[in-house]
């Protein structure tokens, strides 16, 4: 069936396995797109390279002691960027599966209740 608009929580019939397969596959497109967008954004920015590794471990020019725009980079010592990723979603929605985040970094935490 083709639909003039997307699936989303609010408009899925859940109990219908057929939406939900095509609800499934919508969102892996949606979440490729926006981990693609994303990776594009960090390369253009030089953050990380065509491999997705990161560039470099020196603090952006503002920055350092003396700096124009210094946000407190005298006081801390040991000061790297932040590699914090953050998935979030429901239970159950595929986070890992469609951010395979732990692929990625050398250490990754699930926080959550199951």
């Amino acid at each position: 069936m083709i639909r003039e608009t997307e699936l989303s929580w609010a408009t899925v019939t859940t109990a219908d396995p057929v939406e939900m397969a095509e609800f499934r596959v919508q969102q892996e497109r949606l979440a490729n797109e926006r981990a693609k967008a994303a990776f594009e954004r960090l390369k253009s920015l030089g953050i990380i390279d065509e491999h997705g590794e990161s560039v470099g471990e020196e603090l952006p020019p503002d920055m350092h002691s003396g700096a124009k725009r210094d946000f407190g980079a005298s006081r801390i010592r040991c000061f790297m960027r932040p590699r914090t990723i953050v998935v979030a979603g429901p239970p159950g929605s595929g986070k890992s599966v469609l951010f395979p985040v732990h692929s990625l970094i050398y250490q990754s935490k699930a926080i959550g209740r199951r």
